[in-house]
């Protein structure tokens, strides 16, 4: 299995969701998984 690494900027990231997403709560749930994986 090929493995993948790659680095993420977490401002990127929120940015590009909050700027991408107009429904709200498609909005809050893609920033609660983004900061869950970003937890991890």
């Amino acid at each position: 299995m090929t493995q993948l690494h790659f680095t993420i900027n977490q401002e990127e990231i929120q940015n590009l969701i909050n700027e991408s997403v107009d429904n709200k709560i498609a909005k809050s749930i893609l920033t609660k998984v983004f900061n869950e994986l970003m937890e991890k």
